[in-house]
């Protein structure tokens, strides 16, 4: 009789669809947007851009979580038609819940892209503060500033995760959470309606890692209390276990740095891991130059992955110091380098961040030998440096400047058609206020 029931009330709603859509048009707006936002930018990073969902992975994988989506948003219409409240409920739970799933994949617990998004963040900084240096800055250059986080506390780590997330994850995650809500408020059984809602937040919770990744931060804690009361050994260990519960952690620069300080204390400054807090604490107090030797003559934790000792260290832990080593020097060179070339020592400058380049590339280096070869007057090199730089960055602000500065180089070359078509790219790009890209449009 039910299943008689339920074929009627299906055969009443589809005979008289207009119908359908005059009851619920708060469920068809909320699929409209969760669509809206499973197309949109689900990533955003300072420099290099946004990402949809199409861009972060294979075009089968993309399409089949678009097919889900559809799916479940179908289900979740083809159920409250046939007025099946609970179930239509655990379709709006799963669905949120599978939106949840992907955005922390792609953020919270995705270390490469958080360490990604620290790096780029401190990028910023420096890049606009090299930008600055041109003789008719661009005053219409966004002021955006990325926050950098270390990611060394829980709440530092969310924030840097709500960071990346764009607005396609945020939109569809919110949709999706107001949705379950609407049908637990218009649900007959409420109590079930909340048990199941309880049920599918902790069966999230721990599925998704998010309690092996708490679990490891009040490990952390615990490791601190321990170095706090004098016992940085016992405090190793804790750490340890705390990097097997969520080896994330190992692409916090605060955390690693804190591994490598109970090295230090323990072991003295010659032992390997101990090299990142040196470097660090030089780097903090503005004595670049001794980072650089200190990274040339001391032993390095890279000689661990090629010893004995690697049985008693994570290899997760040993690249971490490794990442965090080469960072640190190569932000050394860059800094060094911008003191040289606020000084318009341009060889001095040019030597050091090519020293930083050569340890890893990065935008900062790239940005300001493209002021160096512009101000020395090495346009060929100047026009190869731009490009090179376009093809790196997304940020739009950024892109602006770097098309104003090869459309510069392009006109000293002797390119005017070239050169006036990079000032055109400029202003898309960035039309308010662009005095440069005005400028040199206005001479070619």
């Amino acid at each position: 009789m039910r299943a008689l029931s339920y074929l009627q009330t299906g055969l009443h709603t589809a005979t008289k669809p207009w119908r359908f859509i005059e009851q619920h048009p708060v469920l068809l707006l909320a699929a409209l947007l969760i669509l809206v936002g499973s197309g949109g930018t689900w990533v955003g990073m300072p420099l290099t851009g946004e990402y949809r969902l199409a861009d972060l992975q294979p075009a089968a994988q993309n399409g089949r979580f678009k097919l889900v989506v559809l799916g479940l948003i179908a289900l979740i219409f083809l159920t409250t038609a046939l007025r099946m409240f609970t179930l239509r409920l655990l379709i709006c739970y799963g669905l949120t819940a599978f939106m949840v799933c992907l955005a922390l994949s792609v953020s919270l617990l995705d270390g490469e892209r958080i360490q990604l998004y620290i790096t780029e963040s401190q990028s910023f900084r420096d890049i606009q503060h090299i930008l600055a240096l041109n003789t008719i800055p661009n005053a219409g250059r966004s002021v955006e500033t990325a926050l950098a986080f270390d990611a060394y506390h829980f709440t530092d780590r969310i924030r840097a995760s709500l960071g990346i997330l764009g607005w396609g994850a945020k939109l569809s995650i919110l949709i999706g959470c107001m949705v379950s809500v609407y049908c637990l408020v218009s649900s007959p059984r409420k109590l079930i309606a909340c048990l199941l809602a309880v049920l599918f937040a902790l069966t999230t919770f721990f599925a998704t890692g998010i309690g092996s990744v708490s679990l490891a931060y009040l490990k952390l804690n615990q490791g601190v209390r321990a170095i706090n009361n004098g016992e940085p050994a016992a405090a190793i260990g804790i750490l340890n276990e705390a990097v097997t519960l969520d080896p994330v952690l190992t692409y916090s620069p605060g955390f690693t740095l804190l591994h490598s300080y109970l090295y230090f204390s323990i072991y003295g400054p010659a032992t390997p891991l101990a090299k990142a807090y040196q470097l660090e604490q030089r780097f903090s107090a503005g004595r670049f130059s001794e980072v650089t030797d200190i990274n040339a003559l001391s032993a390095s934790a890279v000689g661990l992955n090629s010893t004995n000792q690697q049985d008693n260290i994570k290899p997760a832990l040993v690249n971490a110091h490794i990442r965090t080593e080469q960072r640190i020097t190569m932000d050394a060179y860059n800094r060094t380098g911008l003191l040289y070339l606020w000084r318009n020592e341009w060889g001095l400058a040019e030597s050091h961040f090519k020293s930083s380049l050569a340890i890893s590339s990065n935008l900062v280096g790239q940005t300001a030998l493209l002021r160096i070869y512009q101000q020395t007057r090495q346009y060929s090199s100047c026009v190869s440096t731009a490009e090179l730089l376009l093809q790196s960055t997304k940020n739009r602000s950024v892109s602006a400047d770097v098309w104003s500065s090869k459309g510069d180089c392009l006109s000293a070359l002797g390119h005017p058609a070239e050169a006036r078509q990079a000032y055109q790219q400029s202003i898309a790009l960035d039309s308010d206020k662009n005095y440069r890209a005005v400028k040199g449009l206005s001479g070619t």
